[in-house]
């Protein structure tokens, strides 16, 4: 008896059962993550000729949102001195001998600690500033949207992030799943200035921009650039906790909006949908980041955004 040819045969055969089990189980994932395209077809054409609203299949995002609702903890008191502290590398004592009233804005929380200046108002707002810059000409700098520009190469990118990174990450406590995206840029007076959108587990938190301004530093104390300027609203922590929902895909979404905004909308074009996360006040001193759909639509005149709340479809703004 040709044993061999035999073994040979069992493999060949455990081989191909093997092959066939892992491609049913890769189809049997997409179909988990992924809307089949005859449903996205389907819901578009329905969207289209019932309602009024036209929507092309290519911009109906096909995978299945699968993130966290995270959970943070914020105590304005705390959280000011430890930022203080970590950017300024001063004692508490000195924390707490650098602390004061801005009357000047609106009795806000500022602190003269060190080589930077500090300023706290409301929920995450806040200012950072280097003794040595002259910030007379930043107010409203960041509703001159219209002075950045939004296309600049990867390598200019990446020097900016380096500066800006090393300036966030003077604060250890930091979760490292939060990051930012550059959105705007702009270059003055031999300095970049920086409009950058906070981020965690890369996606947009909606409400969460800075301004960043780098120039060189001037004191002779040390050579290069660096953050000079930085002011927005910006959390600095980590995430106490972090929880699994069931979450509304693009197609129940879209049905959820011209349930809402259907008079809005109709006449109007798809023209883009993304997923962020947005703020969600629970408790005195927490606060959730929760996903939501947004989606833009085209009127012919304008392109509007709408956010809707990914758990229970409702409009956030």
């Amino acid at each position: 008896m040709n044993t061999r040819g035999i073994k040979t045969i069992i493999i060949v055969l455990l081989c191909a059962a093997n092959l066939f089990f892992l491609y049913n189980t890769f189809l049997l994932n997409r179909r988990v993550r992924y809307i089949s395209a005859d449903m996205i077809y389907n819901a578009a054409a329905i969207l289209t000729a019932e309602h009024g609203v036209e929507v092309l299949p290519q911009h109906v995002l096909a995978r299945r949102p699968v993130h966290y609702i995270y959970e943070f903890i914020y105590s304005p008191d705390e959280n000011y001195h430890s930022i203080v502290r970590s950017f300024s590398g001063a004692t508490d004592e000195e924390v707490r001998r650098g602390r004061r009233i801005d009357i000047i804005h609106d009795d806000s929380i500022a602190f003269n600690v060190g080589e930077y200046r500090f300023r706290f108002d409301d929920f995450m707002l806040l200012e950072i500033v280097r003794s040595d810059y002259w910030d007379g000409d930043t107010a409203g700098k960041m509703d001159m949207l219209a002075d950045f520009y939004t296309e600049f190469s990867a390598a200019e990118a990446n020097r900016l992030s380096g500066i800006i990174n090393g300036f966030l990450g003077r604060y250890a406590g930091q979760s490292p799943m939060m990051g930012f995206n550059i959105i705007g840029l702009r270059h003055e007076g031999g300095r970049d200035e920086v409009l950058i959108n906070q981020t965690m587990d890369g996606l947009l938190i909606s409400s969460h921009t800075a301004l960043v301004i780098i120039s060189d530093c001037i004191d002779g104390s040390r050579s290069g650039r660096g953050v000079k300027y930085f002011s927005g609203r910006w959390y600095f922590g980590d995430f106490v906790g972090y929880y699994e929902t069931p979450l509304l895909d693009s197609v129940n979404i879209l049905f959820r909006s011209l349930e809402q905004d259907g008079a809005l909308l109709r006449g109007a074009q798809l023209v883009n949908m993304e997923k962020q996360y947005s703020i969600m006040p629970h408790q005195i001193d927490r606060f959730y980041l929760a996903l939501s759909w947004v989606l833009s639509f085209d009127d012919g005149i304008s392109v509007r955004s709408f956010s809707y709340d990914m758990i229970t479809g409702y409009r956030n703004n």
